[in-house]
């Protein structure tokens, strides 16, 4: 078999490989809570002389997972994300990939909070525009509610944990599988120019990523999303900038958690202000978590960690 078509399978196979795990995860975690919910149901209610129907118990089932669904995100998330990186930090130092260096954190300048802080505003203005632009497109109200039914779904529940899924889970975990794995595998297999490499992988992985999210609507806002993902990623030369621009992207998801929580005159101001002070503790964090690490793959190919860190690279 050619080497090129060999090499363009491969990177087919795994990127699908991932993909499928982190949806495999979900749906195991899934079932697994749902099977000991449903015992538990129906222990309790049988200890107290009332046992349910099967319907009924089948009912009460699916609403406590409805209630934990963002937790239950969290938890399979999380897992997917380190099993995902021991494995690629193993394969890595058997030579056979190289995509650690995708996720090594950008060595430091005097620039780093304020690219850090740009990513992730960037994400939430972006958000915001497409929200806007949704309220005023004629657009199906069939679309709008099956939109509205995914978004719902994750912010059920726990406050603490919808915002554990949107904001740390899902932009960590998606941008690992998309952009991290399919898209630099992709783009590096298929035998063509680099830039139409580039735009096939970003095409092709964008549509995926619009599926992914299981709705008409969602999926082409999620669709231009990634475009700009990739764009972002591919100009900084890592992926953590992607990875800011995705967390700022989910965090005003759960601005109507937060409303129902503070929900008093003049709410608005202070749901301002804890994501604007959410939005620093993030930056904060990622900014320490920048010290004393390595120089990304980008800056060192270069030999312009600046250039190639914000954008004016190749």
């Amino acid at each position: 078999m050619n080497k090129k078509v060999k090499k363009l399978l491969i990177a087919i196979g795994v990127s699908a490989a991932f993909m499928v795990a982190y949806l495999l995860f979900q749906l195991a975690f899934g079932f697994v809570f749902q099977f000991f919910i449903s015992i538990y149901v129906s222990a309790v209610n049988s200890a107290s002389g009332t046992p349910l129907e099967y319907q009924d118990l089948v009912n009460k089932t699916v609403e406590i997972y409805m209630q934990n669904a963002a937790l239950i995100m969290v938890v399979s998330g999380l897992v997917f994300i380190l099993l995902s990186f021991i494995i690629i930090l193993a394969v890595n130092k058997k030579g056979k990939w190289d995509l650690a260096k995708i996720f090594e954190v950008p060595q430091p300048t005097s620039r780093a909070v304020p690219m850090i802080l740009f990513c992730y505003l960037s994400g939430l203005c972006f958000n915001i525009a497409m929200v806007n632009l949704i309220a005023v497109l004629p657009l199906p109200e069939s679309w709008i509610e099956s939109n509205n039914e995914s978004v719902q779904t994750v912010l059920g529940g726990s406050v603490i944990a919808a915002y554990l899924a949107t904001f740390v889970i899902a932009p960590l975990a998606e941008e690992l599988i998309f952009r991290g794995v399919a898209y630099n595998l992709l783009r590096d297999a298929i035998p063509l120019k680099r830039r139409w490499a580039m735009l096939i992988s970003c095409i092709v992985v964008s549509l995926l990523f619009g599926l992914y999210h299981g709705n008409f609507l969602q999926g082409i806002y999620t669709f231009i999303l990634s475009i700009v993902l990739v764009i972002v990623h591919e100009r900084t030369g890592t992926l953590w900038s992607a990875v800011l621009v995705h967390a700022g992207f989910n965090s005003i998801l759960v601005q109507s958690l937060l409303a129902k929580v503070v929900y008093a005159p003049g709410w608005e101001i202070l749901n301002a202000t804890i994501f604007f002070y959410a939005g620093l503790l993030f930056v904060f964090l990622v900014f320490c978590l920048t010290k004393n690490c390595k120089q990304n793959a980008a800056d060192r190919d270069n030999g312009a960690a600046d250039d190639a860190y914000y954008g004016n690279g190749a």
